[in-house]
């Protein structure tokens, strides 16, 4: 096992750049053994520049000087053959995206074990053995089951420690981890990191951990560094960087887990907010749900997800639904779009019953209900031009002429605040925050005045977070628009939304006024979505 103390990356003057546009400034850093760096910084800063570099896997396009220094060998930011995998390995952010969906955990984790020195003689029985301890390391209940399993089989936390898994699985001096947990709702988030901290500090593995989220950094980190337009802004170590950071953007950035949980969240309007409680709004809700219920699977196989779920959404709201992955948010959030048909219970849309709604009237109620999705990159074809993505689902609707469609891109991009000269750019062209607004604006170009907002905000660094939610809030009071929200961020929750209730096991365990629930949680699931929020150190350090 190695040792905490000696210096295994080292870091110098490293500039990167790409068709002559900077991407990393001079970046100078190091990480002695066992230690653990968090990388801050939003989006734009470098991070995933800083990432590739370290990995050897910068595109040809790019160009690098300076100095990496890993274990002691001199490597270039491009190229690191034989060191990935043993010397350096990766955790990478999404699960879904990084584990073969047709070959079993078991399959993955041998083929890994297998590239390590000395397993080529090893049988199948014996690296089977290996990957089962290597799961029960990591925290996965009946390990031998599992790798006979496939990664759709296993919860998103599950896969997420099959990464973690992965990746220590040759004992790496340095490991990256590219926002592991960002996908996570809060109580599966500190579990996984915790599990990845103990793994990392009993195998004595550097761990430079990237993250735009400042919260985590401070709970996880023995120094965090402050990464900002290709620049390193400052580095220190938790508790100094708690007694006074040197930059006002750093300030910035650990104020707003400061603010979290100290009773700034907007609260509720009126009673009949939240959720069905108290009077009945004068106009017909938004959205309503009442006595949804839905099983998946037939016969002994058979799973209730949802438990009598009642939801009422007013107009002009924002009604947020929280909950630990498996609670049921992602089947509510499908059935409040008619996605999926509840097999009990009701749907309506400013007082319309549209439960199971097909054809014609499910059409017609998507030109004022609209999903915002979790991920722009995967939402947006990266083939479009911004023009075309908004004006897409215009052609189903009245606006069927070129100019009518161009003249309501125009309108939308505005109302986002997006300039028009964007409309031509692709994707791939945008910061993280731009993509989403050009999401949002695509929602509402066909006139949408209801929005699932699921998890939208998820993958954006704080600053930029606090952008997109100024926009909604701008937007919900111009044109009285509805949000639901779904969300694991329970800092962004308590900041935006007038409501919010509670989904665990299928049911709503508690809902009410948001300042209400944060203030005074009544249900044990809100107690331990509350108790694990990202941010304990900082905020005990610091009273």
């Amino acid at each position: 096992m190695s040792h905490k103390g000696d210096e295994v990356l080292s870091v110098r003057g490293l500039r990167v750049s790409y068709a002559g546009a900077p991407a990393l400034r001079g970046i100078d850093l190091s990480l002695r053994r066992g230690e653990i760096l968090a990388v801050v910084g939003e989006s734009g800063s470098g991070k995933s520049t800083l990432t590739r570099a370290l990995l050897g896997l910068l595109p040809a396009s790019a160009h690098s000087d300076g100095s990496i220094v890993l274990a002691g060998i001199e490597v270039t930011a491009r190229t690191a053959p034989g060191l990935r995998g043993g010397t350096v390995s990766l955790v990478p952010q999404d699960p879904g995206a990084s584990l073969d969906p047709v070959r079993s955990i078991g399959s993955q984790l041998r083929e890994t074990l297998r590239l390590g020195p000395g397993a080529r003689r090893a049988s199948r029985a014996e690296l089977g053995a290996r990957a089962a301890e290597l799961l029960a390391s990591v925290g996965i209940d009946r390990p031998e089951e599992r790798l006979r399993q496939y990664p759709h089989e296993l919860s998103g936390g599950q896969k997420q420690r099959v990464l973690i898994a992965l990746a220590f699985s040759r004992h790496p001096e340095v490991l990256v981890a590219d926002e592991p947990t960002s996908a996570l709702d809060v109580t599966v988030q500190r579990t996984v990191l915790e599990t990845f901290t103990r793994v990392a500090r009993e195998q004595g593995s550097a761990v430079v951990f990237i993250t735009h989220d400042i919260a985590v950094a401070t709970d996880l980190a023995d120094r965090v560094l402050v990464l900002r337009h290709g620049e390193v802004i400052e580095t220190d170590t938790v508790p100094r960087l708690a007694a006074g950071a040197a930059s006002e953007y750093t300030r910035t950035l650990l104020a707003e887990v400061l603010f979290a949980g100290a009773g700034v969240g907007s609260g509720c309007k009126d009673d009949a907010a939240s959720t069905g409680t108290g009077h009945a709004p004068a106009e017909p809700p938004a959205l309503r749900l009442s006595g949804v219920s839905k099983r998946f699977g037939h016969g002994a196989a058979a799973r209730t997800v949802l438990h009598d779920v009642d939801l009422t959404l007013p107009r002009g709201r924002t009604l947020a639904l929280v909950g630990e992955s498996g609670s049921g948010k992602s089947t509510t959030a499908r059935i409040a779009m008619l996605l999926s048909a509840p097999d009990v219970g009701t749907v309506e849309i400013h007082g319309r019953d549209v439960t199971g709604a097909s054809g014609a009237l499910r059409r017609e109620t998507w030109r004022s209900l609209q999903l915002v999705h979790q991920n722009p990159d995967r939402s947006l074809d990266p083939r479009w031009s911004v023009e075309r993505i908004v004006a897409e689902p215009l052609r189903y609707g009245a606006a069927t002429g070129a100019p009518e469609r161009a003249a309501a891109v125009g309108r939308a991009l505005e109302s986002v605040k997006l300039a028009d000269r964007l409309r031509h750019a692709l994707p791939g062209e945008l910061s993280g925050g731009q993509r989403q607004r050009v999401a949002i604006a695509r929602a509402l170009a066909v006139g949408a005045t209801t929005l699932v907002l699921d998890e939208a905000l998820s993958a954006l660094d704080v600053v930029t977070q606090n952008h997109v939610l100024d926009l909604l809030a701008e937007l919900q009071a111009e044109h009285r628009l509805s949000y639901l929200f779904i969300s694991h961020d329970l800092a962004v929750v308590e900041r935006f939304s007038d409501a919010t209730a509670v989904l665990a096991g299928g049911r709503v365990v508690e809902a009410g006024p948001t300042a209400r629930l944060f203030a005074d949680p009544r249900a044990d699931a809100t107690r331990a979505l509350l108790d694990a929020r990202p941010g304990t150190r900082l905020r005990e350090l610091v009273a």
